[in-house]
């Protein structure tokens, strides 16, 4: 099994030495760097029940997108016998860079604020995944929607350092990169 943590974010840079920049600053923000321990550390407790043996380095890389870089941190185990890889995505999703922590509590409020899911899965195998950005094709409408950046701000203020407005600016980032595709 290959799963991976993805938290913390920066912009991509308009050169090599600006991304190179980019990603090193990334790669040594204690609030970012923080926020990503969170999210291993999360992986972590959800699958120790099931017996994985989790593999993963100590310090994360950068994981390198169109238009963002991510901290990213690859966690593999081997599967115990009896251990099905539903029973892990039921264990790991959403995770906090998703849905907040405490989790239930988060999802709650998510849903609440923000009028849809943060994602769950059914016992019965089936996926409830409502990501923070997303398209929904009605007909011949595409409805680009992006969580309320004011309700996840609420949530991820639960790391310490977070500033709203930088909170904002990563969510308008990522969101881009569907608005990029849609509109060419």
């Amino acid at each position: 099994m290959l799963t991976e943590a993805l938290a913390g974010s920066a912009a991509r840079g308009s050169s090599a030495s600006e991304d190179a920049a980019l990603g090193n600053t990334l790669l040594s923000d204690e609030k970012e760097l923080r926020e990503h321990r969170h999210v291993i550390a999360s992986i972590e407790r959800r699958l120790a029940p099931l017996g994985l043996q989790l593999d993963h380095a100590n310090r994360p890389g950068l994981k390198r997108l169109a238009n963002v870089q991510h901290l990213h941190t690859p966690v593999s185990a081997v599967l115990p016998a009896g251990v099905r890889l539903l029973d892990v995505l039921a264990r790991l999703h959403p995770t906090p860079a998703v849905g907040g922590t405490p989790r239930a509590a988060a999802c709650a409020q998510i849903r609440e604020l923000e009028g849809f899911p943060a994602g769950t899965i059914r016992r019965t195998g089936g996926l409830d995944r409502s990501p923070r950005r997303r398209g929904v094709l009605r007909r011949d409408t595409l409805c680009a929607h992006r969580r309320s950046p004011g309700a996840r701000l609420r949530r991820r203020r639960i790391v310490a350092g977070s500033v709203p407005e930088r909170e904002f600016a990563e969510t308008e980032l990522k969101f881009k990169a569907l608005l990029d595709a849609l509109l060419g």
